[in-house]
């Protein structure tokens, strides 16, 4: 019930009210309202086809229905169908998608797709990026991709300590190490004092630039999640399927947020 509260915004003070998150999404970078984020998506799921004809500057009758559909499943289709394969597991990695979910393992076959397992909030690798990114004081959900560019100049001194972070199970599932973060409790990417207390307090937003790059201490965090992390989760996750369901070409669908970054997939053979 802490994240419905929503008492701690991106700084201090209050964060966004339901209303406020369910007419406009929040205010600002990773301050919004659970219970309003939740309206919003029913919202949308009815308002979808007005909305979309609007951005076209389109107010005839069309000949088509416009459904919202499962976040995972659309992130797997963008994958798949386009993909040169007939048959392929497919793998989705997102911080939430819209009914919950963080992590899918899907089956691929002609046209269709099917589900295998799916990891929920708060366990997420997304999530545990977002949150990474928030305490090198970039915007969480925006600036992965900052950590990203940051982790060629870093060294690999808290790999091991990283690897803390996430449990995985026997049949390929993971679990978040809970107390180090802050994300399920507050609803924002944030730390936990014990993740603090192991690698130091997040650092000071400035600007960067030539004359005040990044320190040291934080470019050595980035190489951390570096992508063998994620790789081995996704590993086991797939090796956990029936055999029935294994296959030769497994797709990687990966990405933080679909509103704030664009998707990034494993490159073709």
């Amino acid at each position: 019930m802490q994240i419905f509260r929503n008492e701690t915004g991106d700084q201090e003070g209050r964060g966004a009210g339901l209303v406020e998150t369910f007419r406009n999404g929040g205010k600002g970078v990773d301050d919004y309202h659970v219970g309003g984020a939740v309206l919003g998506h029913i919202k949308r799921s009815c308002t979808l086809g007005r909305d979309l004809k609007r951005a076209l500057d389109f107010d005839g009758p069309t000949k088509f229905d416009v459904r919202l559909i499962d976040h995972h499943r659309a992130h797997a289709a963008s994958a798949f169908f386009v993909s040169p394969w007939d048959e392929a597991a497919v793998m989705t990695f997102d911080g939430i998608g819209s009914d919950g979910t963080s992590t899918c393992l899907f089956v691929g076959r002609g046209n269709e797709i099917t589900d295998l397992k799916r990891i929920k909030f708060p366990h997420s690798l997304g999530a545990l990026y977002a949150c990474v990114t928030g305490y090198l004081d970039f915007w969480p959900t925006m600036d992965e991709g900052k950590v990203m560019g940051l982790a060629p100049f870093g060294r690999d001194t808290y790999i091991d300590a990283f690897k803390d972070l996430v449990e995985l199970g026997s049949d390929g599932r993971y679990e978040l190490n809970l107390d180090r973060f802050q994300h399920h409790r507050s609803g924002k990417h944030m730390m936990s004092a014990k993740f603090l207390k192991t690698f130091g307090p997040a650092r000071e937003r400035t600007k960067v630039t030539a004359e005040n790059p990044v320190p040291q201490h934080y470019t050595t965090s980035s190489p951390s999640l570096r992508p063998p992390m994620t790789a081995q989760r996704s590993a086991q996750l797939s090796r956990s399927a029936s055999p029935s369901s294994m296959h030769r070409d497994l797709r990687a669908d990966t990405c933080t947020r679909v509103r704030s970054s664009p998707t990034l997939r494993s490159n073709w053979p």
